[in-house]
């Protein structure tokens, strides 16, 4: 469910209440940058060759892929994640 679906969320007939919205909104972007923030350093390490790259690969390979395409918008608006973006041009050719 995307964050903005919340907007129209109904407790007892009533719209949700805008301090709660707020902080939901918080919550949410808070644990997509520490998730994205996760495998940005995964990535770093790989790219770095400290750890093992084909076990990282056998283990990422599609979930690097999946975070690519679905938070794209997110990842593509900032300078940051270039590692994501390395690792994904790297092994999908994307």
């Amino acid at each position: 469910m995307k964050l903005e679906e919340f907007k129209y969320l109904n407790r007892n007939n009533a719209t949700i209440d805008t301090a709660l919205f707020i902080s939901l909104q918080d919550n949410y972007s808070y644990s997509l940058n520490s998730f994205i923030n996760i495998y940005e350093f995964a990535c770093q390490q790989y790219l770095a060759n400290k750890i093992d790259r084909e076990a990282f690969k056998l283990f990422y390979f599609d979930l690097i892929k999946y975070i690519r395409k679905e938070y794209s918008d997110y990842i593509d608006n900032r300078d940051r994640y270039t590692a994501i973006k390395r690792v994904h041009k790297e092994w999908h050719g994307e």
